[in-house]
């Protein structure tokens, strides 16, 4: 026909490259489509965009009767070829499942996708074959095939098929002569390799020099710690990590001061402090602010805030033992009543409250805790 061929696969790839274009399969996924297009029909399988098997099939309309009862008739025969299509494919493929089952047609079998997935189980869709190319008309097998033929060079497949392409013969290959040797050429090679040797062995020795002279370097700074045992020299890390994790955890931005300042003030007379102890918690105060770890990156993390818990005990003095506790709950009292105090700690309660002796005299000692 004059015609020069360039080109020739199997339509199962050049349909493929379609659907894939279309993104109505995904790379790498194990699917199934089923072409009802004319008088023939196909059932490919594919794994990895690579078809796994091929099973053409015969489809005969149905004449007489109405639309509907056509229809269900040629999905009835097209199912029956779907199923054992699948049964073959699965008895060799013990392992492999098929995710997703397309049917090109333009018969409008949406009654045969509902039998495949109700049946069957797998999720099944029905393309009109115009709508792969947005054409208003009818597209034929042969249409779709040479478009997904004309796909080859953007579309990238594990496998490249060209069975267009002429082999070499081997009888009429003409047996190439023995040229002389090039003496010449072979010097300059030579010559060349042992500048590229000498080359390398220069590097090699100005390496060498450099990290010598940085090994004597690092030398000097070790000083005595290079004759210290490796156990040793784990102890000293885990030391100096330990201090480190201390001056972490030391908190700058604090109003700590100011109560240590302001809680004296407030002790009635005849009642003094013997312990202190103070805790920081961090808790998250609602919302969320981007993270500083990278200004690529989105993410967000909580945004949290210092809370301080002070814990003290005590004790309390006077004449009368049955005014000490009253002086204890007036501590508590003054401590709720001041503005600064009440706003920084919610909770202030009396733990415990027992009279006890001390240096010959009664007393009352008391815990409280103020978070």
């Amino acid at each position: 026909a004059g015609l020069r061929v360039i080109f020739i696969e199997p339509s199962a790839l050049s349909l493929l490259r379609i659907l894939i274009l279309k993104k109505h399969i995904a790379r790498k996924q194990k699917v199934a489509f089923i072409q009802a297009i004319g008088a023939e029909g196909a059932i490919v399988i594919a794994n990895d965009n690579v078809p796994q098997f091929v099973r053409d099939f015969k489809i005969e309309e149905p004449v007489g009767g109405t639309s509907e009862t056509n229809g269900n008739h040629l999905s009835l025969r097209i199912f029956r070829d779907v199923r054992i299509s699948l049964d073959y494919f699965y008895r060799k493929h013990r392992q492999e499942k098929v995710e997703k089952i397309i049917i090109l047609s333009s018969y409008g079998l949406s009654n045969l996708a509902s039998s495949i997935k109700n049946e069957l189980g797998i999720e099944t869709t029905v393309i009109e074959p115009k709508s792969l190319l947005d054409l208003r008309t009818e597209a034929s097998a042969g249409v779709l095939n040479a478009f997904g033929a004309t796909l080859r060079n953007p579309s990238a497949f594990p496998v490249k098929l060209n069975l267009a392409k002429t082999r070499p013969d081997a009888f009429g290959e003409k047996i190439p002569d023995i040229e002389p040797i090039n003496y010449m050429l072979i010097g300059k090679i030579g010559a060349i390799c042992a500048g590229v040797i000498l080359l390398i062995f220069i590097i090699c020795r100005m390496n060498v020099f450099f990290y010598t002279k940085r090994l004597e370097t690092l030398e000097e700074k070790l000083g005595e710690s290079k004759e210290m045992a490796i156990d040793a020299l784990k102890n000293r890390a885990t030391q100096e990590q330990s201090k480190l994790e201390t001056y972490k955890n030391i908190r700058l931005n604090s109003n700590l001061s100011y109560f240590m300042d302001r809680i004296p003030k407030l002790l009635p007379e005849g009642i003094w402090l013997s312990d202190l102890s103070v805790q920081y918690s961090d808790i998250e105060v609602g919302g969320r602010r981007p993270s500083r770890r990278s200004s690529r990156q989105e993410s967000s993390a909580p945004q949290t805030e210092a809370k301080i818990s002070i814990e003290f005990q005590g004790y309390a003095f006077d004449k009368d033992p049955n005014r000490q506790i009253t002086l204890v709950y007036d501590l508590v009292k003054n401590l709720n009543e001041d503005e600064d105090f009440s706003k920084q700690f919610k909770n202030i309660n009396l733990i415990s409250a027992n009279k006890t002796n001390l240096e010959k005299h009664t007393v009352t000692r008391f815990q409280m805790k103020c978070d």
